[in-house]
């Protein structure tokens, strides 16, 4: 009996540390494993909430990158192509003629020389068919003020009031004077003054319309 007893007793040591090891292992395969996984899952969602804070500045500063460099382009396609670089050299009194070079062909000129280095390739591109999607209005609106411009002079003959002769020019002024002491300009040196101013009137609001037409690209639904 003695001896049973020993063995029972021996028996039961070895189910322990079997128990035991059964027990590590079982720690050490399935509980330390998710307890890893579930912090390399927070580390993880941490991870992704720093990116999406670093992603939304990213997009921040990338539309006012995209705005600053959109508006740059409006200008210098505007001062280029609509005559303003013109009116800026040359002063108020310096209004080129209506469409003396193919406007459309400029500003696609202009958009291929800009550095759009700051944009990406879809936005460039979008900027490509807005370009592209004005020019039957371009086309409308060269049609129409150039109607208004070589119309002008034969419709001032008809109506007089249509002039719209500055007050402050030197030709009204010059009159004004003139009239003073007993003198007046010839009628076709007025005529052709207040022609001239029309024609000016008319091609200013051409030049106006034509940058508000192309200004439109800033407001491109990114």
């Amino acid at each position: 009996m003695e001896k049973i007893d020993v063995y029972l007793s021996r028996i039961s040591h070895l189910v322990q540390v079997g128990l035991f090891s059964v027990t590590l292992l079982t720690i050490y395969y399935t509980v330390i494993p998710l307890y890893k996984s579930a912090q390399m899952e927070e580390s993880l969602a941490k991870k992704e909430i720093e990116l999406g804070a670093l992603t939304e500045k990213a997009d921040h500063l990338y539309s006012k990158v995209r705005k600053w460099e959109v508006s740059q382009f409006v200008k210098l396609a505007s001062t280029s192509c609509a005559g303003w670089d013109e009116v800026i050299k040359g002063g108020n009194q310096t209004v080129p003629k209506i469409i003396e070079s193919r406007v459309y062909d400029c500003i696609f000129g202009v958009f291929d020389s800009y550095d759009f280095s700051g944009l990406s390739n879809k936005d460039k591109n979008s900027i490509r068919q807005y370009l592209v999607s004005i020019n039957s209005k371009i086309d409308e609106l060269s049609l129409k003020f150039n109607g208004l411009y070589d119309a002008y002079p034969s419709e001032l003959r008809h109506d007089p009031s249509l002039a719209t002769g500055d007050k402050e020019s030197t030709l009204v002024k010059m009159d004004e004077m003139l009239r003073d002491l007993g003198y007046k300009l010839p009628e076709k040196e007025i005529e052709d003054g207040n022609i001239r101013m029309g024609r000016a009137e008319i091609t200013r609001n051409f030049m106006a319309a034509l940058s508000d037409e192309i200004a439109k690209v800033e407001n491109i639904d990114w």
